[in-house]
């Protein structure tokens, strides 16, 4: 019997699809439903002769073929005005691709006639559904699969990076060009991209410092030119300057960079680069450079106590210090709203959680944690929306954690 197991898979299959087909006959000549079961026991004669030949392509092949021909005839049967069968198709020819390619250790050739394959899908989908070319989209994608394929295994990585930046240059030119060819603005997309070969060329210790001077430089003289050409009447390009001298800065003077003293010097010079803004750019509006002032000041201040500035006493200090520096910034310059409160809420968190989490008192953190989220989105409720009580939901869900630990790890330690 064994040997006939394919003879009788055929036999029957025959026998099970001559059935079917005179059921449709008698029944609903008009409609051929006959093909469905068909098709379903197909498979079992194709099972069958794959595993007696113990061929590992004639599954993935046949099968795929069957599916093929199957979606085709259904496609053209229910719907030929719209080729919908393309999407099985697509997606089946993966298998016996895969099958293939992948047991043969081609992997490069896999990602080439995959690529090929679903660019041929995108393409053929594009122009039976729409007359804009939004293909362009999804075939640039998948290109960078073969791409990075090959780079990744000849490790020419800095070849890469060139060829990369080129491509992507050239796919936001060609966007720009025929979406919008009035406005030039594939050079921002292209400037970010050039970073990429740049650093691989100059990001080491050798050229870092060059590097960042070069880059520097040009980022500015960029910003200068589109200040320029696009609002000139608004000299925006002066608030940059500052961080763009600063990075080369830093780099040039190596570990001094971490000393106090030019922690001290850079947070006067911050301080005094904003306050020179706000005189010369924006006199006369809201002081807006006095809350920077503390934050430059405490970099100075952390870097003379660096040995400290992990402690749990340094951590409660400077939250104190940050709340009773902006609470007086927020009653001085907008006592009508209470904005202050939205730092309060993460430094109350910072300290709490310093406090107990060192002690590992995680049940304590939980109830001081519910108590203090509970109060501050009460008092935002207050503040924005007095007359809808939307707080409770917040509540509620924060009191199952003070609850979730009392139950399920303090109480079953106590009873242990």
């Amino acid at each position: 019997m064994k040997k006939n197991t394919l003879l009788f898979a055929l036999v029957s299959s025959a026998f099970i699809i001559a059935f079917f087909f005179v059921i449709n006959r008698l029944t609903s000549p008009a409609h051929p439903w006959f093909v469905y079961p068909a098709f379903v026991t197909v498979w079992w004669p194709l099972g069958v002769w794959a595993a007696k030949n113990r061929g590992k392509y004639i599954m993935p092949i046949g099968g795929s073929l069957l599916i093929t021909v199957f979606f085709v005839w259904l496609n053209w049967a229910t719907s030929p005005n719209f080729f919908w069968s393309m999407f099985p198709i697509f997606a089946v020819a993966w298998w016996p691709m895969a099958q293939i390619l992948f047991s043969k250790n081609k992997p490069m050739l896999f990602a080439v006639i995959g690529s090929a394959w679903t660019i041929l899908f995108f393409v053929v989908l594009n122009l039976i559904t729409s007359p804009v070319l939004w293909s362009f989209f999804p075939v640039f994608v998948v290109l960078w699969w073969p791409f990075s394929l090959h780079f990744s295994r000849t490790k020419q990585w800095k070849l890469f990076a060139i060829i990369g930046a080129v491509y992507i240059t050239l796919f936001f030119a060609l966007l720009n060009w025929k979406a919008s060819p009035h406005t030039l603005w594939f050079v921002y997309p292209a400037y970010a991209v050039a970073w990429w070969p740049l650093s691989m060329f100059f990001a080491n210790k050798k050229t870092i410092k060059l590097f960042s001077v070069l880059m520097s430089g040009l980022t500015v003289i960029l910003l200068t030119v589109i200040n320029i050409v696009y609002t000139p009447q608004i000299p925006w390009v002066l608030w940059t300057v500052f961080y763009f001298i600063w990075w080369p800065l830093c780099q040039s003077l190596g570990n001094l960079a971490k000393t106090v003293v030019f922690a001290i010097l850079g947070a006067v010079a911050i301080i005094g680069y904003h306050m020179l803004m706000y005189w010369v750019l924006t006199p006369g509006i809201h002081p807006w450079y006095l809350y920077l002032i503390l934050p430059a000041l405490w970099w100075p201040i952390t870097v003379a106590f660096k040995d400290k500035a992990h402690s749990l006493g340094f951590l409660i200090i400077s939250a104190a210090i940050f709340a009773l520096y902006y609470g007086a910034l927020n009653w001085l310059y907008s006592p009508n709203t209470f904005w202050s409160i939205y730092l309060l809420f993460p430094l109350a968190w910072m300290v709490i959680g310093g406090y107990f989490g060192q002690r590992k008192q995680y049940f304590a953190l939980s109830i001081w944690g519910t108590i203090i989220t509970i109060l501050f989105f009460s008092a935002v409720n207050y503040m924005t929306s007095p007359h809808h009580i939307w707080a409770v939901y917040p509540a509620f869900v924060i009191v199952f954690w003070p609850l979730s630990l009392y139950f399920f790890r303090v109480r079953n330690s106590k009873t242990a």
